[in-house]
């Protein structure tokens, strides 16, 4: 969801402001923290690491990690909330050979300004009342699929329509390859393996398969 960011966090978020990225959450509503967390986890969990909401992604940053060090370089919430809200309109990624980047807005209006929200108030924190972790899979494969892989695939019986990886529609991936897919990964994508159990990535392929007609 952001870009990756460096050591260098202040050289970071002072070209972010210089180039008008950062504040584009100047004009807009705070946004609502509470109402965040979910949209993050179905629209940036897929991507990104981030305790508060049990997301473990590896594609985009590490969001604790990224934003423990903009916290120790002494910038305040708002300002992380600003920089997120403008990584969401004007995303950027670096160079790196493989590194699919982020597709801009993919939460918009006062869905991006909660998630901005969100994501300031807990990145880089300690979980309110302990433990963490990965959240469970939702039992429904529909939503599974949602939560876990509808930021990054269009799937129209989802009712999704990420751009970061293939098209599911469009591919329409036989079961036993879609298995070996979400459990090991590869082209850019995560391995799952580490995350889910073989009878969670089994559901969610045939799930997969079945609306695809693959």
């Amino acid at each position: 969801m952001l870009v990756r960011f460096t050591a260098a966090a202040a050289v970071l978020l002072a070209g972010l402001a210089a180039t008008g990225c950062g504040s584009v959450a100047a004009d807009r509503e705070p946004g609502s923290a509470s109402g965040g967390k979910q949209l993050f986890t179905e629209k940036c969990g897929s991507c990104h690491t981030l305790a508060d909401a049990g997301t473990r992604g590896v594609i985009g940053p590490d969001l604790d990690q990224a934003f423990g060090n903009v916290r120790d370089q002494g910038y305040d919430e708002t300002t992380i909330r600003d920089v997120v809200r403008g990584q969401i309109a004007y995303p950027t990624s670096e160079p790196v050979t493989g590194d699919p980047g982020m597709p801009a807005n993919l939460v918009t209006g006062d869905a991006a300004a909660d998630v901005a929200a969100y994501v300031a108030s807990v990145a880089g924190l300690p979980v309110k009342g302990g433990g963490g972790g990965q959240a469970a899979p939702p039992s429904d494969p529909k939503q599974f699929f949602v939560q876990s892989c509808g930021s990054c695939h269009t799937l129209a019986d989802a009712g999704t329509s990420g751009t970061i990886g293939p098209n599911l529609d469009q591919l329409k991936p036989p079961l036993e390859p879609a298995i070996e897919q979400i459990t090991n990964g590869g082209g850019g994508m995560p391995a799952f393996g580490d995350q889910f159990s073989e009878e969670q990535i089994r559901a969610l392929a045939e799930y997969v398969v079945k609306a695809t007609g693959g």
